[in-house]
């Protein structure tokens, strides 16, 4: 998939890892997408296409909500990984630019974080051709609750290490999308310091960051979240599951 580089050769390294780390989306991120699509939820017409770059979970949580579901897989590791874990998810990897699905042939489509760059105009172009009139381009991530003093806090390390956001460029000046609707559904989850810096070092090694440069905001992020532990031993980390969708027009 053109735009995704060298992060594809991070996830190719560490599929297993990634696919354990990432946290489930809230039941209720899930259901709402279900109301996007048309004809009453779990349809057998309705065509939902997950554009994936890791784990699966969020095609594997929408196709156990009854909806029939496609994963567009962004290189042949990331294929084959999905096809072992999701065996009633049809698989296929393919460019954006040159998607194999029939014009107007999808009725939901869904991308999760780290595909940012790879929506180019020409993507975004192919993107519209393969959704039917009216239909919804949806990003669906897991965000850190950045009102907290501690978030903001390991926020500021890994930025120093990417500058990439985890947000989509808006299309709503295309003629092609309508402006975008954010919803937000709460989605805390329990945590450790050793799980958040594994996941921490997958989002780097993924990002293809420098190994010594990882060291430094791993060594600095350890501290961080060893403050945060309470008498349990745990972190709560503190997230929600956005919803950032826009109609076709």
């Amino acid at each position: 998939m053109s735009g995704v580089g060298s992060a594809e050769g991070g996830f190719s390294s560490a599929a297993g890892t990634s696919t354990r780390l990432r946290p489930a989306f809230a039941r209720a991120a899930i259901g709402r997408l279900k109301e996007l699509v048309p004809s009453g939820s779990g349809a057998p017409s309705t065509r939902v296409l997950s554009i994936e770059s890791g784990s699966g979970v969020l095609v594997g949580q929408l196709a156990r909500a009854g909806l029939n579901c496609w994963a567009l897989a962004s290189q042949q590791a990331v294929a084959a990984e999905l096809k072992r874990s999701l065996p009633q998810v049809r698989v296929t990897s393919a460019s954006l630019t040159a998607l194999p699905i029939r014009s107007g042939g999808i009725d939901l489509l869904c991308i999760g974080a780290g595909l940012e760059q790879a929506l180019t105009e020409s993507a975004l172009t192919e993107i519209h051709r393969v959704l039917r009139y009216g239909a919804t381009l949806v990003q669906v991530i897991n965000l850190m609750d950045g009102s907290v003093d501690w978030v903001q806090n390991l926020d500021a390390l890994t930025s120093s290490a990417s500058s990439s956001s985890q947000w989509l460029e808006s299309p709503g000046e295309s003629a092609y999308f309508a402006e975008p609707t954010v919803e937000l559904f709460p989605n805390s989850v329990p945590s450790s310091v050793n799980h958040e810096l594994d996941r921490l070092r997958a989002d780097l090694h993924a990002a293809a960051i420098a190994s010594e440069l990882q060291s430094a905001v791993l060594a600095a992020a350890q501290e961080l979240l060893t403050a945060q532990v309470d008498s349990s031993g745990a972190i709560e980390r503190p997230q929600d599951t956005a919803l950032r969708y826009w109609r076709a027009v």
